[in-house]
């Protein structure tokens, strides 16, 4: 009898050791990993380049579980806001789950198709893309509709991966990116070299819009205020 209840010790406390070192192994693999990160994308020194005001309307294009997201939200204050968007709903949840922990009430997240960021006509201040540019698909139709949610003297933001041999698809060519939003609308403003060789950095501004694209906008303008 006694013998018995050795052994059951004995395999409840190897069965605790065991889950406690795995607890701990995913801890730690999460702490370097963010560590790992946070030294490789320097998202403080970004934040401070990018010379963001409170009150300004900034978003995450393609945010993820929001790794810069709660970031902006506190570097335009409680009168500013930092939007989120994905595509993947799981995503939206986590943060949704982010914003809540962190106590920031204008942190939100949105659900967006793959298409089109549906930001309404001079909404935003500042679009920002940390390795997404290369996911998008179509991208001179999708920044000339993303150009028209930037009120005036917004900025266009980028960061991305530099074309190795390795990443291929996971990538982007510099001039591929200036050609292509060129034909968005925008222009290249500034350049920073604070990621490279890894990533590029890149700011952009719209160029002045054709009437055409005032009286669309107009019109869009008009008909999201209806249906909101």
């Amino acid at each position: 009898m006694k013998s018995s209840l050795i052994k059951r010790f004995i395999i409840i406390a190897l069965c605790a050791a065991f889950a406690g070192a795995i607890f701990l192994a995913e801890h730690l693999a999460w702490s370097f990993e963010v560590d790992g990160r946070d030294r490789r994308q320097k998202p403080d020194e970004v934040i401070k380049a990018l010379d963001l005001k409170a009150g300004q309307t900034v978003v995450d294009l393609g945010a993820g579980s929001g790794y810069f997201t709660w970031r902006f939200a506190k570097a335009v204050g409680p009168e500013g806001k930092a939007i989120g968007l994905e595509i993947e709903s799981n995503l939206v949840d986590k943060m949704k789950s982010d914003a809540s922990r962190r106590g920031l009430a204008n942190y939100e997240a949105r659900l967006v198709p793959t298409d089109d960021p549906q930001l309404a006509p001079d909404s935003v201040d500042v679009i920002f893309m940390c390795d997404t540019y290369h996911h998008i698909s179509n991208r001179v139709a999708y920044f000339t509709k993303a150009r028209q949610s930037l009120r005036q003297g917004g900025r266009l933001v980028i960061l991305d991966m530099v074309r190795a041999g390795k990443n291929q698809d996971h990538s982007v060519v510099r001039e591929e990116v200036i050609e292509e939003l060129q034909q968005a609308g925008f222009r290249l403003t500034k350049e920073f070299d604070l990621l490279l060789p890894r990533q590029y950095f890149f700011t952009f501004e719209a160029v002045t819009v054709s009437t055409d694209e005032r009286r669309e906008s107009r019109d869009f303008r008009r008909l999201h205020s209806i249906m909101v």
